[in-house]
């Protein structure tokens, strides 16, 4: 692994749109391939009402940083609304959603890295195969995302 900076304006990034045309942004500050596969570092904007469905991942853990707004955590039966100064771990296998309650940021880190693929593939497919169910899935069983 080497020193590296970036500023968020050069990072890669990739936008989201969900349900009712919310948006979301993934800018990727360090890939797997920076940290030699160790983790992947995020920081994400949402739109307020942004939504991310219950999942879970078999492989990862994530961790999370809330910078800016209010962001309702549920894991597993338990339900936080994060603030500013917000530190949030998702152990592998732990059932989680979120949800913007106002215009909100965070930083995530993803252990181990590999976060940037799954966005990368979920950006690129079309309007149409998101709405097909099967398509989705396999899209996210490819990349540790197991839908409750």
């Amino acid at each position: 692994m080497e020193p590296k900076t970036i500023h968020v304006s050069d990072a890669d990034y990739y936008d989201r749109d969900n349900d009712g045309g919310k948006h979301m942004r993934v800018s990727i500050m360090l890939s797997a391939d920076a940290t030699d596969g160790q983790w992947t570092f995020t920081h994400d904007t949402f739109d307020e009402g942004y939504i991310v469905k219950a999942h879970y991942h078999k492989l990862h853990d994530e961790f999370f940083s809330i910078i800016e707004g209010e962001i309702e955590f549920t894991l597993g039966d338990s339900t936080y609304i994060a603030k500013p100064g917000s530190v949030i771990l998702v152990p592998k296998s732990t059932i989680h959603a979120l949800r913007a309650l106002t215009p909100a940021r965070h930083n995530m880190f993803y252990f181990p890295g590999g976060y940037e693929y799954a966005a990368a593939r979920l950006t690129q497919l079309a309007s149409e195969d998101r709405e097909d169910e099967e398509k989705l899935k396999q899209v996210l069983l490819k990349n540790d995302v197991y839908r409750v």
